[in-house]
């Protein structure tokens, strides 16, 4: 069988020139280096890990919780105890601490418990809660954006809670809720609360 060559003429040099009839292997790609996540700065990234409780105090609007027998509200109440009664935190089911006071063990829901291993503020003084976000982004405009202070706590359920930015005893608070509600500087559902939900500050210094 015959062999035949392609044969082509360089413009430039006026010389032909011969082309190989099998094309020379094409080079493989070079590898394409790893995407790097983009940090954002730690302004924008506050910390958004909750810490498991352990040890708390009881803290309820009434002045005292009962201590339940199981983690539901219509079940037995194994005792009665009052605010600032210290509890060690045994473990959670769903909304319910399972506490130990004393020698009596039981249950007792979030809203109740003030958490040591939380930074809600000082035990005993209320926080009023203005709005709730699901997200931080939302929560951060609308903080910087008020015409009042305000701050946004993180909380147990991975929502925002959107406080006034001071804490306040009960009296000062209840009729801070009722007057700023009169002037229409906080929403209707605006309420006190011991934030015992909340688990630190987020937004904004």
């Amino acid at each position: 069988m015959a062999k035949y060559k392609v044969v082509t003429l360089t413009p430039d040099s006026g010389q032909p020139t011969v082309a190989s009839a099998v094309p020379s292997p094409m080079p493989p790609p070079p590898p394409t280096p790893p995407t790097l996540a983009s940090t954002p700065p730690p302004s924008a990234n506050p910390s958004l890990v909750i810490p498991e409780a352990h040890s708390g105090r009881v803290g309820h609007p009434k002045g005292s919780a009962p201590l339940k027998a199981l983690p539901e509200g219509k079940s037995t109440n194994v005792a009665m105890l009052r605010n600032g009664s210290p509890v060690v935190v045994l473990g959670s089911s769903g909304r319910w601490y399972r506490v130990q006071a004393g020698n009596q063990i039981g249950y007792m829901h979030d809203t109740w418990v003030h958490v040591d291993q939380y930074d809600s503020g000082p035990f005993g003084r209320r926080h009023i809660q203005v709005k709730s976000f699901s997200n931080y982004a939302e929560a951060e405009a609308y903080v910087r954006t008020s015409s009042i202070p305000l701050s946004a706590y993180l909380a147990t359920n991975g929502w925002y809670a959107i406080t006034l930015a001071n804490t306040f005893d009960e009296s000062m608070a209840k009729s801070l809720v009722s007057e700023m509600k009169a002037r229409g500087a906080i929403p209707d559902d605006a309420y006190a609360t011991f934030g015992n939900t909340y688990v630190r500050k987020v937004c904004c210094q």
